[in-house]
């Protein structure tokens, strides 16, 4: 399982264009969190890979359990099918 590896070294200056939506969404909520522009799009683009580190694991897991359940009943096999699909396309 992948983790965000912890903010180390030099700060890197990257440059990027955004839509101007997003932009607004971002001044918000920084507003928000009382943080500058830059800590704020940092901050949530941390939690974004955790969130998106967090959801690959689960779905690993569900696969795992999937794969090892030739032996489980119809029922738990339909749940742990539902729950994969879940995973893949959206809860």
């Amino acid at each position: 399982m992948g983790t965000v590896r912890k903010l180390e070294g030099e700060p890197r200056q990257a440059s990027m264009t955004i839509p101007s939506g997003l932009h607004q969404q971002i001044v918000e909520k920084a507003q928000q969190m009382n943080m500058g522009f830059d800590e704020a799009v940092t901050t949530l683009l941390r939690i974004g890979l955790e969130t998106q580190i967090r959801r690959e694991a689960e779905l690993e897991g569900l696969v795992e359990d999937f794969r090892s359940g030739a032996d489980m009943g119809s029922e738990k096999k339909r749940r742990l099918g539902d729950e994969l699909g879940g995973a893949i396309f959206g809860r």
